[in-house]
């Protein structure tokens, strides 16, 4: 499924009815995205989450009376978007 792209639909919106995104969650859900796409397992990416994005400033941009908007970053050469809803999308950039 090389280069198809893929996106998490369902998002990782905080249980605590704040709206805001789950750090830990968010970490999770986009290494397991980018695995996916890449065809591996999260243990084994080539980066860390922590060299790519401050997670915990994307879970805080969304953490506020933000009606819409989306991050967008590189992580192990792939072009990921975190949506203001949770939603994750992810698909390789050119030369990978």
């Amino acid at each position: 499924m090389a280069g198809s792209g893929s996106t998490r639909e369902e998002g990782v919106m905080g249980g605590d009815g704040s709206g805001g995104i789950e750090r830990e969650t968010l970490a999770v859900e986009i290494s397991a995205e980018v695995a996916d796409e890449l065809g591996c397992e999260p243990a084994d990416l080539p980066e860390k989450l922590y060299h790519a994005v401050d997670v915990e400033a994307v879970e805080e941009a969304f953490s506020g009376a933000i009606v819409d908007g989306e991050i967008s970053f590189v992580y192990c050469g792939c072009l990921v978007t975190v949506a203001h809803d949770g939603s994750i999308t992810v698909s390789r950039t050119l030369g990978y």
